[in-house]
């Protein structure tokens, strides 16, 4: 039997309305009670020739099921139906169906007309009502067991992270017109872009979709912290093995945060979905960090605007009444909203204010209907609250943070602010938390100050999550981030932070403009990093950058040029330029560095290279006049640029090339005829592809070898005759090239159109009433 329990009160009726419509064959409405209670579900307010009434009581005993009963006796006789019909959400047996027959006798059949919990279970697992199921979420969603298997297979990357409070989220989820709309974007175009301002939904809707593919057979990849080069790293190497990757706020919270490289990175990363079909790639953003990136990179907004590559972009607008009127109710009824505060809401029809308006998210109504804040006004100020709320939402958290929460744990959450984004791990924040506290003089040291701050705010403001044994530390909302960063800026705690921060990315999140003067003063070695490949790819390109020589940076320069570590940095510069820079004669003066570089390591470093590198770093040669460095070490760089050439004709990214020729021209020159009616001859076309590819790869080869001295590039071997090509996943992306563009503006109208059914004020009289 399925899941019912996730279905709040109206939910159900909806669903008794929809498996009523089939088994009678008529179309039937939903309607608000009247003066005298009225009636749940008729074809005709005003005939009511057919009355059904549902009760949920799913969790109820059955006396006061009957109880219930007995009190629409009057009204029915009043109403003396044709046909009447009572639906539960309670599994009867013989003698109390019998028992709920009698009451209506003279209007019903036979006891058939009683439709149990188990009768309609009964009807949805008939195949010839998988339509109905279907359109009802939840109820799909637990006939999937897809919850149960993801729990018992390794299906996600940071699988407790994203599964976090799924049956919370999964409760309160309403599936509207923007969930159908990028459902069938992604089963077509296999990209989405979901665009909406900070509380749309943005997130409950991926994560929704996520698991809709998860069901449908899809590993689903995703990563606490939005590394894409972790996430791309992630992907099985079976290309035909169905996978779907999710990126939560893509471009980060905040833009200005975003590494130099994250635009690359990503459209690395959508091109290598869009050259593999089996894979699906779900995307979110603040729309407006996604047009300060398109005006930033001009790559990124060629990219995202080309249409043949089809990465569609759905912007969360508007939901209709009937969305946001469900939304506020499944808030309401699943966070447990005490009675008298839902009456304080019904009483004053305050329902219809709230979901009209101007500020309305729902994550201002998860906000509202958490215990921990609704809790502080009295039950009949209720809709005031929400109100207010809805009037100031930049103050949601003001309060609360600035008079309702001790000095502490204040230091707590701008602790956690300034290490992520997300989640950190907890023995990075105590650490980070006993340095920012050590200096508040007020406190009582003696006490597990830290514990005792996490309990205070978990739940309010904290969450914590377990992942793979590993305890974890992230804001209870998004929002609690927005305010943070506004509330660092007004108080200027940047200025002061380095003298309390422990960890090296609490100064890149919150005084980057430091970075310089820590650097230079050798400070930047007492924090943190996360890992050695970052500590170099920040303090190296700085000291080259602003020429920097001093003592306390000897030995550092000294290790890298003896060991040659990948680097990863927000300044572009990996270890060829950083090498470079620091062999000219300004730093080899000061820290020798061309006596400790170690040719073991360089040796290492040169078989690692690929062709782009090869390239790069003979730009870095010329610029920095390091041709010395091509002499003293040809032969090893002869042997280095040989491997990457015989690497890059075997692993060469053909889909790269797709877009660089003229496809419709190729297209009308292979053209086959099939009983008398010309069609496109995709394996011709491929073919010719494939050579033009072949062509241009080596092509792209030789303009890289040949800007080399003619001693090395004329032992490099490039044989145009050992690339092998897919000629299928060309065929693939021809017949993809032809298949009819979706059009966005259609989703559009559509989304509008719907926001014209029954969006009247009677659909949230149903409801709340």
């Amino acid at each position: 039997m399925f899941n019912y329990t996730n279905l709040s009160d109206y939910e159900f009726e909806v669903l008794c309305r929809d498996v009523m419509e089939k088994k009678l064959g008529m179309t039937l409405r939903c309607f608000a009670p009247g003066r005298d209670g009225g009636v749940d579900i008729t074809e005709n307010e005003l005939s009511n020739r057919v009355v059904i009434q549902v009760k949920h009581y799913i969790n109820t005993p059955f006396p006061q099921l009957m109880g219930s009963l007995k009190k629409e006796v009057t009204k029915v006789c009043k109403m003396r139906p044709e046909h009447y019909y009572v639906c539960c959400a309670k599994r009867l047996t013989a003698g109390n169906i019998k028992d709920i027959y009698a009451l209506f006798a003279d209007y019903m059949e036979g006891p058939q007309d009683v439709i149990d919990l188990g009768e309609i279970d009964k009807f949805l697992h008939q195949k010839e009502n998988a339509d109905i199921l279907e359109q009802h979420y939840k109820l799909w969603l637990e006939s999937t067991n897809i919850l149960e298997q993801i729990y018992n297979q390794d299906v996600f990357v940071d699988c407790e992270s994203l599964l976090d409070d799924m049956q919370r989220d999964q409760q309160r989820f309403v599936k509207t017109s923007y969930y159908d709309i990028c459902r069938e974007i992604l089963e077509k175009d296999r990209m989405l872009l979901l665009l909406g301002d900070p509380g749309a939904g943005k997130t409950m809707t991926s994560k929704m979709l996520t698991l809709y593919f998860a069901a449908k057979g899809y590993r689903i990849r995703y990563t606490t912290n939005n590394d894409i080069s972790d996430l791309k790293a992630a992907l099985s190497r079976d290309k035909d093995r169905p996978e779907v990757l999710l990126l939560d706020d893509c471009l980060g919270q905040h833009y200005f945060k975003m590494q130099d490289t994250r635009e690359s990175q990503l459209l690395a990363l959508m091109k290598y979905i869009r050259m593999n079909p089996q894979k699906i790639l779900i995307m979110n953003s603040r729309v407006t960090i996604f047009k300060e990136a398109k005006e930033r990179s001009s790559e990124f907004r060629y990219f995202m605007d080309d249409e043949k590559l089809k990465i569609r972009k759905i912007e969360m607008k508007e939901l209709n009444l009937e969305e946001k009127g469900q939304i506020f109710y499944n808030h309401l009824y699943f966070s447990g909203v005490p009675e008298p505060y839902w009456q304080d809401i019904r009483t004053k029809r305050s329902y219809h204010k709230i979901v009209r308006h101007r500020n309305y998210t729902p994550r201002i109504i998860e906000f509202v209907t958490k215990k921990s804040n609704y809790s502080v006004v009295a039950p009949e100020n209720f809709s005031e609250y929400i109100l207010s709320c809805l009037n100031n939402p930049q103050e949601l958290w003001k309060d609360e943070f600035c008079r309702r929460i001790a000095p502490e744990d204040r230091a707590l959450m701008l602790t956690l602010y300034s290490l992520t984004d997300t989640m950190v791990e907890e023995p990075i924040l105590i650490r980070a938390y006993k340095k920012r506290i050590a200096g508040m003089q007020q406190l009582d040291t003696t006490r597990n100050i830290y514990q005792e701050s996490l309990k205070r705010l978990t739940d309010s403001m904290l969450r914590i999550l377990e992942d793979q044994g590993v305890r974890k530390i992230g804001v209870c909302n998004p929002s609690v981030n927005d305010f943070l960063k506004n509330y660092i800026a007004e108080q200027r705690i940047e200025v002061e932070l380095p003298e309390y921060a422990t960890e090296f990315v609490q100064i890149l999140r919150i005084c980057p403009q430091q970075i310089d003067e820590l650097v230079r003063d050798g400070a930047i070695y007492q924090y943190h990093f996360k890992n050695d490949e970052e500590k170099c790819g920040w303090i190296l390109p700085n000291i080259c950058r602003n020429h920097v020589k001093k003592e306390c940076h000897r030995a550092f320069v000294e290790e890298f040029m003896e060991e040659l570590p990948w680097c990863t940095t927000g300044f572009g510069n990996g270890r060829i330029s950083i090498l470079m820079s620091l062999l000219t004669d300004e730093f080899d003066t000061y820290y020798h560095t061309w006596d400790k570089l170690n040719e073991e390591a360089l040796a290492d470093m040169f078989e690692e290279m690929d062709l782009d590198d090869y390239d790069k770093m003979l730009r870095e040669i010329k610029e920095k006049g390091r041709e010395r460095f091509l002499v003293q070490y040809r032969k090893q760089i002869t042997a280095g640029l040989q491997n990457a050439v015989d690497e890059y004709i075997v692993n060469a990214p053909q889909g790269d090339y797709y877009g660089s020729y003229d496809t419709d021209a190729i297209l009308d020159r292979n053209i086959c005829w099939e009983e008398g009616v010309p069609m496109y001859d995709f394996g011709g076309a491929a073919e010719e592809i494939a050579e033009q590819i072949q062509e241009d790869i080596c092509e792209d080869v030789w303009a890289v070898v040949n800007k080399y001295p003619v001693e090395i590039s004329m032992k490099i071997q490039c044989d145009e005759g050992t690339i092998e090509m897919d000629v299928s996943d060309i065929e693939l992306y021809l017949k993809d090239y032809c298949t009819p563009d979706l059009d966005e503006g259609d989703f559009y109208d559509r989304i509008e159109d719907r926001h014209g059914e029954r969006t009247g004020s009677n659909v949230l009289d149903v409801m709340f009433q």
